[in-house]
């Protein structure tokens, strides 16, 4: 009886602690939400390599999205060739990111970004069938080459 009572006289305080309640238990869930979501992760096709090395990335203040500038590909022989010579160093692959738009059913999918063949060696990803491309004389593939996500040629 003593706490309907209670209820009935101080509904407001009940309420309020009821309010506070909620609101603290929804900045926590947010700050643990934001917490976990700020943990950077390493891209699926890159979780085979033990070590990771990229280009610097410039500090914008004020907001800029401009992409940051890539390595020189000198600049990149250059580091893979002193990373190759560290001791205990395996390998160091390099993998260059190319434009490749793959069209499927007269729309675009994917995010435009190709990667060198040698790049695989960074995924976890077994070749399952088939075989590694292998270079043709004079260079990859011919221009306008019909292929699986390619337009007309």
């Amino acid at each position: 009886m003593l706490i309907p009572a209670t209820l009935r006289e101080r509904w407001s305080g009940f309420a309020g602690a009821f309010v506070a309640l909620c609101l603290g238990s929804a900045i926590t869930s947010m700050s643990a939400l934001a917490y976990a979501s700020a943990d950077p992760q390493v891209p699926a096709r890159l979780a085979g390599a033990p070590v990771l090395v990229r280009a610097p990335v410039a500090v914008r203040a004020d907001g800029d999205f401009t992409p940051d500038r890539p390595w020189s590909p000198e600049t990149v022989i250059s580091l893979a060739g002193r990373l190759a010579a560290v001791p205990g160093v395996a390998a160091a692959v390099p993998d260059h990111v190319f434009y490749a738009q793959p069209v499927i059913g007269g729309r675009p999918i994917g995010d435009g970004r190709g990667h060198a063949w040698s790049a695989a060696a960074l995924a976890p990803y077994p070749l399952t069938s088939g075989r590694a491309p292998r270079a043709r004389r004079g260079g990859g593939a011919r221009p306008c080459a019909r292929g699986p996500g390619r337009g007309r040629g």
